[in-house]
């Protein structure tokens, strides 16, 4: 039953929609698969961004014993700068991440107004859809009520 439905409203569409509302219904597919693969290419490139770099080597000659700063063997110049090239690349890092932060939500954004520009476009087919649905039960009342007239009068 499933199967003649959707074979009659086929039909349906081919009878009811002319070839260049068809064409014109495809080019806007064909943008859409555009849009939508341009969307994951900038996803790729953000995904590329959020890797996290290598860690740089201190050029310091630090001397660590068992993983941590041996203080008793490292001047305190050392030891200072250390720290401060550490604290700087954690600045670094957390600004890196509020940049990336607001790219995404800016791509998030944008995302949002196209898919809401996708959706008002769904419903207008929609609404065409039902209006050509509407148009047929109209047209096959009209065909039976001819079809009884027309065996009426024989």
């Amino acid at each position: 039953m499933e199967g003649n439905a959707k074979d009659y409203k086929k039909k349906i569409l081919e009878v009811a929609m002319p070839k260049s509302e068809e064409d014109e219904h495809l080019s806007k597919q064909k943008e859409y698969l555009e849009m939508v693969n341009e969307y994951k290419d900038q996803i790729k490139k953000c995904q590329m961004k959020l890797e996290v770099p290598s860690e740089e080597k201190d050029e310091e000659d630090l001397i660590f014993t068992d993983g941590k700063i041996d203080y008793n063997k490292n001047n305190s110049e050392q030891v200072i700068s250390h720290g401060l090239k550490t604290q700087s690349k954690g600045i670094d890092v957390a600004e890196r991440m509020v940049k990336r932060i607001a790219e995404a939500d800016d791509m998030a954004n944008d995302q949002l107004v196209e898919l809401d520009r996708q959706e008002e476009v769904l419903l207008r087919i929609n609404e065409a859809n039902m209006e050509i649905e509407s148009d047929m039960k109209r047209a096959q009342k009209y065909l039976k009520y001819f079809a009884r007239t027309y065996m009426q009068d024989k």
